[in-house]
């Protein structure tokens, strides 16, 4: 059986959406399958350092108190950018 989420966009329009494959994604890179990887979600590669990242700050919080950096505050121009960056790489994605 499918073990993978079924995207909602995907099912209604056809389409990927910018996160279409990030599970897959995922999971070849923990086994080490870097091809595979990028041909599922090519924004695997952006967001693992950060996940990475992500993971160790608030394992460090939690055992010892400390902040490894002050948390980043988001901006409202920040938002703006990514939402179209992930808008831009939608399109691309859906039409090469």
């Amino acid at each position: 059986g499918r073990i993978y989420p079924v995207c909602l966009w995907k099912s209604l329009t056809g389409l990927q959406c910018a996160g279409c494959g990030m599970t897959r994604a995922a999971y070849a890179l923990l086994h080490g399958q870097w091809k595979e990887a990028w041909n599922h979600n090519q924004l695997i590669y952006l967001f693992a350092p950060v996940g990475a990242y992500a993971v160790i700050s608030y394992s460090l919080k939690v055992f010892s108190g400390r902040d490894l950096l002050p948390p980043l505050k988001i901006t409202w121009w920040m938002a703006v950018l990514l939402a179209l960056g992930g808008i831009a790489f939608m399109v691309w994605r859906n039409i090469t």
